[in-house]
């Protein structure tokens, strides 16, 4: 992939990652579950990083200069207080537990959302040969990846929270 290949597919990932945060703010606002509404604050948080890293790293790009390294752009400072949203005690989220179905939707739609940019930055990973544009897509794609995995998890804690409990719940068993 060429450097003008590479702006391109920056360009439209800084759509994404904008269209993605606007979604996000705006299912935070109208959430009527608290968990619902800071998962998806901490995504729309997220998605602000993620555009400002790739908006620097594209500046550098066009500007033939040396590309900066994914780890300095990103810091995992805005990951700090979210990572915890399940390590609550269960006793505590039991008594939040449950969703209305538009709400179920908008984590159906999330996901998608999440799926896009993974398969988005995944074929761009496939296309590029310099080893930083690499990290960077890299970067993005475990990063989609980890956000599908938290709105998985809150999708069927939310939707099924029997199921979600037990399953934290579940025992050990010995013998054999």
């Amino acid at each position: 992939m060429a450097d003008e290949k590479y702006l391109e597919a920056l360009k439209m990932a800084i759509g994404m990652e904008r269209k993605g945060q606007k979604a996000y703010s705006d299912m935070a606002a109208r959430s009527r579950n608290q968990l619902g509404m800071k998962v998806f604050a901490y995504l729309a948080k997220d998605e602000i990083a993620h555009i400002e890293a790739i908006k620097e790293f594209s500046v550098k790009l066009a500007g033939g200069r040396i590309l900066p390294d994914v780890e300095k752009l990103v810091t995992r400072e805005h990951h700090k207080g979210n990572e915890t949203i399940f390590n609550r005690p269960l006793e505590e989220l039991k008594d939040s537990a449950g969703i209305g179905a538009g709400d179920l939707k908008a984590y159906k739609t999330a996901m998608q959302t999440e799926k896009d940019g993974y398969e988005f930055y995944k074929e761009c990973l496939e296309g590029a040969t310099d080893e930083m544009v690499k990290k960077l897509f890299t970067f993005l794609i475990e990063e989609e990846s980890s956000h599908y995995q938290i709105l998985q998890d809150t999708y069927q804690y939310l939707a099924h929270p029997a199921d979600w409990f037990a399953k934290q719940e579940r025992p050990i068993f010995e013998g054999g």
